[in-house]
């Protein structure tokens, strides 16, 4: 009789070290989730400033500040750029942030294992042909729907500046005035006329 209290205590202890532990490790999974996806963002927010040796300290202060510390003997933080894995591999436009932990466990070390590896994965990057303008002029009479005049400038030449327009003056640069962007766009094509100076 009790041999078969024991087993029966044992396997009550199992369960229930199961549902305790299994729900501790599910949110110690959520919480390195979140700390990899802080850390991506990061990481991808250094890369587009074009600040590639910050991208790696970025990525792992966001992922601190979301409570896994790489300084910590239980937490592994890496960050690739490029990815390592995935479908973005080898793509320098983007950033791989794996957290690692150990999640002690209570209750199953009854039975079982004393810990269990919690890993999260996030890739964040930027897109250069992200395909939209920066600035866009939606009227599609207006002439003059894009202007800069006097001595103003338009300085854009990481993004491009469209207009709906067809009128054959809808962006105009005049007086002195001087429009850079990456892409100069028109309803009717792209040009580079008059005082436009378009890069690329």
């Amino acid at each position: 009789m009790f041999v078969i209290f024991a087993a029966a205590f044992a396997m009550l202890l199992a369960f229930a070290g199961l549902s305790l532990d299994g729900g501790y490790i599910y949110y110690e999974r959520q919480r390195a989730q979140a700390a990899a996806d802080a850390g991506a963002y990061a990481g991808a927010l250094e890369l587009r400033r074009g600040s590639s040796a910050w991208i790696t300290p970025s990525a792992k202060e966001d992922a601190k500040l979301n409570g896994f510390d790489d300084a910590d003997a239980d937490v592994t933080v890496t960050v690739n750029n490029p990815p390592a894995n995935g479908p973005r591999t080898g793509d320098a436009n983007f950033v791989e942030v794996i957290v690692e932990s150990i999640a002690p466990t209570t209750l199953l070390r009854i039975v079982g294992p004393t810990a269990s590896r919690v890993t999260a994965r996030a890739v964040a990057g930027i897109q250069p042909d992200y395909g939209g303008p920066c600035i866009l002029a939606l009227n599609t009479t207006a002439s003059g729907a894009i202007t800069v005049s006097g001595t103003a400038t338009l300085n854009a030449p990481t993004c491009d500046v469209i207009t709906r327009s067809l009128d054959n003056q809808a962006i105009t640069a005049n007086g002195g005035g001087c429009i850079t962007a990456s892409t100069i766009g028109f309803a009717t094509g792209t040009g580079t006329t008059g005082g436009y100076v378009a890069n690329g």
